[in-house]
């Protein structure tokens, strides 16, 4: 009889975790799905933020700041810091602008835009990962749904080798992003922060190519 009844138990215990962790998946998805359709619908955007890179193996840590102009896979994103640079993609062209020094450009490879940005990171769950809700959390006076993404492991293969977790901060009114932090394998992570977020920014096509005549004297 005891043993009856920690059978049942266990099966009811296993139960309620499963459906705690569909409903998790389930939740998660609804947002997920919301953040994609409203960044989709928009023609551009302007967004300031903040990066912060660490490896703990290195001991490194380095923090950026920047901002970016966006509509399609065009954009103008400028990085400041120890390494400031200027990234120019009128999407066929990029061209890498290094202030004061040299500029470099190569052609945009099919079927990328040069970031793993917010334009990729809404849509990523879509195939290869695993998501769920984590909790809640304040994000510059924000408060945001925490989601995680996990590759999926595929035939013992994982569907992103070099990433394990991805943690995003999400806004459930405005159906944004505000956070986001990339995990990998090797210890490495990736953390930006949106500052600043103008939806439908005012923009022109020549704002997406490097403009020669304005930098005189670089090759």
């Amino acid at each position: 009889m005891k043993r009856l009844i920690t059978f049942f138990a266990l099966v009811f215990c296993v139960s309620v975790q499963i459906f705690g962790q569909d409903v998790k998946q389930k939740e998660a998805k609804k947002i997920l799905d919301e953040v994609s359709s409203k960044f989709k619908s928009l023609n551009s955007f302007h967004a300031n933020f903040t990066m912060l890179m660490e490896s703990p193996a290195t001991n490194m840590k380095e923090e950026y700041s920047g901002e970016i102009t966006a509509q399609g896979d065009k954009f103008k994103l400028l990085l400041k810091g120890n390494d400031p640079k200027e990234i120019y993609n009128n999407g066929t062209t990029i061209w890498t602008y290094f202030p004061g020094e040299e500029v470099t450009i190569s052609d945009v490879e099919e079927g990328e835009n040069g970031l793993l940005s917010i334009s990729k990171l809404v849509n990523m769950y879509k195939t290869g990962y695993r998501y769920f809700i984590e909790g809640k959390a304040v994000v510059n006076g924000k408060n945001c749904d925490i989601i995680v993404l996990n590759p999926e492991i595929i035939n013992g293969k994982s569907s992103n080798p070099d990433i394990f977790k991805i943690r995003l901060w999400v806004e459930p009114t405005t159906k944004q992003m505000v956070s986001w932090t990339i995990f990998e394998k090797n210890g490495n992570r990736y953390g930006t922060t949106i500052t600043k977020f103008v939806a439908n920014y005012s923009v022109t096509p020549s704002m997406f190519s490097f403009d020669s005549k304005q930098h005189k004297g670089i090759e």
